[in-house]
């Protein structure tokens, strides 16, 4: 994926479970705003 080219994970976070709720209204979200990005991401990946 491009965006995996482009960053660095440093650091990993377990879900919380007393956020579950929170997360399954925000991750379809997040899908959407991602699959919107990619074709930035693939901009900023011809750059270098």
């Amino acid at each position: 994926r491009v965006a995996e080219r482009l960053v660095k994970i440093v650091e990993v976070h377990g879900p919380r479970p007393s956020a579950q709720k929170r997360y399954e209204k925000l991750y379809p979200i997040f899908k959407n705003a991602y699959k919107a990005l990619v074709p930035i991401y693939e901009q900023i990946a011809s750059l270098k």
